[in-house]
C-alpha cells in the first residue's frame, strides 16, 4: 500500500489482504470521516469477465453485473448483511471487525482510541488473494469538520455493539 499523506490518498491492492493505512482513526480533530473508492480490481484473473469489481463488488463499465453474494460464507473477512464478493472492506485496528466501505462511506471519529489505524481490505477469501487477484483502487480519505444538518446520513462504529449505526 502507498499513501500519499498530503492528500491523504492511498492505493489498495487486491493481492495484499488486509493493508494498515497509518491512519489513526481517533487522532483526528475533524468529528468525521469520508472515504471513497475509485478504479476497479480484478478477483480472478482466470475469468475476468466474472472477476473484475468496482469496491461496491459490483462489474464496471459492463451491460451485465454478475454479483457474488457471500453474506453467511465465513471463508470472505466480511461475510454479514449485503456482502459482495470484491467489496472494499475496512476494520479499526489489526484484529478489528470488517465492515463495509464499498465506493463510499462517511464515519464519525468522535471517541475512537488515538492509537487504533484504519485497515483496509478486498473482501475476497485471503488465501487465494496473492494467487488470484490482482489490480488496486484508489482510496481517497478526507477529513470533514462541517456540521451541517443537511449533511448526508452519517454513521458511526458502536465499539461496543460491534456494529455501525445510524447517527
Amino acid at each position: 500500500m502507498t499513501i500519499d499523506r498530503i492528500n491523504k490518498r492511498m492505493k489498495v491492492y487486491a493481492t495484499e489482504g488486509w493493508q494498515d493505512t497509518g491512519y489513526k482513526v481517533g487522532a483526528q480533530a475533524a468529528p468525521k470521516v469520508i472515504l471513497r473508492a475509485e478504479g476497479e480490481w480484478c478477483t480472478r484473473t482466470d475469468d475476468r469477465k466474472f472477476g473484475r469489481r468496482d469496491a461496491d463488488g459490483r462489474t464496471p463499465n459492463s451491460g451485465a453485473t454478475y454479483l457474488h453474494n457471500v453474506s453467511g460464507d465465513a471463508g470472505y473477512p466480511y461475510h454479514g448483511p449485503d456482502a459482495l464478493m470484491g467489496q472494499l472492506i475496512g476494520r479499526f485496528g489489526e484484529n478489528g471487525q470488517p465492515f463495509l466501505i464499498g465506493k463510499h462511506k462517511s464515519f464519525r471519529v468522535e471517541g475512537m482510541p488515538s492509537d487504533v489505524s484504519l485497515w483496509l481490505c478486498c473482501n475476497d477469501p485471503l488465501g487465494s488473494a496473492k494467487l488470484d487477484n490482482d489490480g488496486a483502487l484508489d482510496v481517497t480519505l478526507e477529513l470533514d469538520d462541517a456540521r451541517d444538518v443537511f449533511a448526508p446520513r452519517s454513521q458511526h462504529f458502536d465499539r461496543v455493539a460491534g456494529r455501525w449505526v445510524d447517527d
